[in-house]
């Protein structure tokens, strides 16, 4: 069967000394891995298109009951070079395709988390500051988009709106676990998950509930907010979509900003 649609790519690796296997996140099939014969090349047939990030038009030679899938075909639509270029943007990007990359199973499709990943490239490559609320927003669109929404406004436990202490209260301490937020009150009887102030947990919930990514570079983090944030991502994201695996983009960026 010839498959034809938009994809991301994900990864490559050296396959021979002439070839590639690459890994994209299709928009119409999920995600594949392939053969990109003669990639390697100095007459290379895919050109520069089968590079991490680029947003390409493939065609796929696929079997179904074959892991390796083969590359015919790969068009460049997009290709974002403030993302190669800015090592804030890049650590951001890099840390989004390792992700998708983790928690999504091969041959299942997920269109609209392809749309919100090409949101987040597009807005990565425009943003002239707070690049890493871009991310935040989109690793809490990302937990929904996969089942996993965290509840951010109301107490998982007692269902206690906590709209009102959050905005009275904003330095005020909750604390979200893998389902959601816990208020004052149920968190004091807890030690899973982890602590957030109120304000942060607003925030999040803001970039939870955005039109789109580009609408979240508005928002004002401060510091302490943004590692409450953080840390609660990183939670929320090993809980549910990792496996508890940390992410290796992660650490490499931090250590070379």
């Amino acid at each position: 069967m010839i498959l034809t649609t938009e994809a991301l790519v994900l990864r490559t690796m050296k396959y021979s000394e002439s070839s590639l296997i690459a890994t994209l996140f299709t928009r119409d099939h999920g995600k594949i891995s392939l053969l990109a014969k003669g990639a390697r090349r100095k007459t290379r047939p895919f050109g520069s298109s089968v590079e991490v990030m680029n947003h390409v038009c493939a065609v796929i030679y696929h079997k179904s009951q074959r892991e390796l899938q083969l590359l015919t075909q790969c068009d460049l639509v997009k290709r974002y070079p403030v993302l190669v270029e800015d090592l804030s943007r890049m650590g951001i990007g890099m840390t989004a395709v390792e992700l998708l990359h983790l928690s999504t199973e091969h041959d299942e499709p997920h269109p609209e988390v392809f749309d919100l990943t090409v949101n987040l490239f597009q807005t990565l490559q425009s943003a002239t500051q707070r690049y890493k609320n871009a991310l935040y927003t989109y690793e809490v669109r990302l937990l929904g988009l996969l089942g996993f929404k965290p509840s951010l406004r109301q107490c998982v436990s007692c269902r206690e709106d906590l709209s009102s202490f959050r905005t009275a209260m904003p330095q005020g301490r909750l604390r979200v676990t893998g389902n959601g937020v816990l208020c004052e009150r149920c968190g004091e009887r807890s030690d899973m998950g982890v602590v957030i102030s109120s304000a942060a947990c607003a925030a999040l919930e803001s970039f939870q509930n955005s039109e789109g990514i580009e609408a979240s570079l508005r928002v004002v983090v401060t510091q302490e907010m943004s590692r409450d944030i953080e840390e609660t991502l990183r939670h929320l994201v090993q809980v549910h979509l990792t496996g508890m695996r940390p992410l290796m983009s992660e650490r490499v960026f931090s250590r070379i900003q």
